[in-house]
């Protein structure tokens, strides 16, 4: 699957920007084609990770759940303002306007 990878809000933006994408040079408001678009929650691939000393097949169960979660568009517990609201769109997209600048 082709997709671009955007948010919903400016705050999740920039809370993804400051906790994984520290070299990021701006925030975009994007247009898109309208072809393809999935509205989730990225705590759900966030929560992902492997503990190799740890029971492996139940955190690959935990791992798919989540995956689930991911693709069922199910909000988190606890979802509120500061939620990681992400959306994937076609790759058909084109920029609006600069919003801020890093």
């Amino acid at each position: 699957m082709r997709s671009v990878h955007v948010f919903r809000s400016v705050e999740a933006a920039r809370r993804f920007r400051n906790e994984f994408r520290r070299n990021a040079i701006g925030i975009y408001e994007v247009d898109h084609d309208g072809e393809f678009v999935h509205n989730s929650f990225m705590e759900w691939l966030n929560a992902t990770l492997i503990d190799s000393s740890g029971d492996l097949l139940g955190q690959i169960a935990e791992i798919r759940q989540n995956a689930r979660r991911y693709w069922n568009s199910e909000p988190p517990l606890g979802a509120g303002a500061g939620a990681y609201t992400e959306t994937l769109l076609s790759p058909n997209v084109r920029v609006v306007r600069l919003v801020e600048r890093f």
